[in-house]
């Protein structure tokens, strides 16, 4: 994007402008947010602190982005696809065992309706629908149009049928979060009633945090009503 720029209108300035915004963007919001989760749940399963956790992160991934360039960058990212993916729709079903099905999740164990709906009335302080609407189409344009990495894997494709053919793949995984991620929290949410009491704005996070790698850690333990 900063070179389009730079060739749609002929401005160092843009370019570099455009460079050090999407850095900064980046490094506060993706790349922070990857090693924090990332580092939960080692923490979770194999005990390891999460600062350390972090360093590792960074450091495997300058090794192998500097040894295999690009090339290294997508296979694991196809690799990493396929176990995330394939984990959380596992999860799903285990989940769906536990709690008796959707029927069961909704009915059975005390879950807020209002965590089925995907657009909630007006007044809802967390997520009003005009809101949630206006967000979604300005930050989804934004981020699978313009942002550097997604514009970077297009453009990676060897032909341009392979380039629609990887977008319009995207667009379908882009679906599955939904009950991959979305279903299986809410599994926890039911699964884990001792976390319920805590289930607040303040700490929401850390409670999705505890629960979910607790799910994957050791799936088989449970609580049940």
């Amino acid at each position: 994007m900063p070179e389009y720029l730079k060739l749609r209108f002929g401005s160092d300035r843009l370019k570099a402008y455009l460079s050090g915004l999407s850095l900064i963007i980046y490094v506060f919001t993706k790349t922070s947010a990857a090693l924090f989760s990332g580092g939960i749940v080692l923490r979770e399963i194999a005990g390891w602190n999460v600062y350390v956790s972090a360093v590792v992160m960074i450091v495997g991934t300058g090794v192998y982005t500097a040894v295999g360039g690009l090339n290294a960058v997508i296979y694991t990212e196809l690799f990493q696809t396929i176990t995330l993916v394939g984990g959380g729709l596992l999860l799903m079903a285990i989940g769906f065992t536990k709690v008796g099905g959707m029927q069961g999740l909704r009915h059975d164990y005390g879950v807020p309706e209002s965590f089925f709906q995907l657009l909630r009335p007006a007044s809802d302080p967390d997520y009003p629908w005009p809101g949630m609407l206006i967000c979604i189409y300005a930050g989804s344009l934004w981020y699978w149009c313009a942002d550097q990495v997604m514009v970077q894997r297009a453009l990676s494709a060897q032909s341009l049928a392979q380039g629609r053919g990887g977008a319009h793949v995207a667009a379908f995984l882009k679906v599955l979060p939904l009950f991959c991620m979305s279903l299986v929290g809410v599994m926890c949410y039911a699964l884990y009633p001792d976390a319920q009491g805590t289930f607040t704005r303040l700490n929401l996070f850390k409670c999705i945090d505890v629960a979910v790698t607790s799910v994957v850690s050791s799936p088989q333990q449970h609580t049940n009503r």
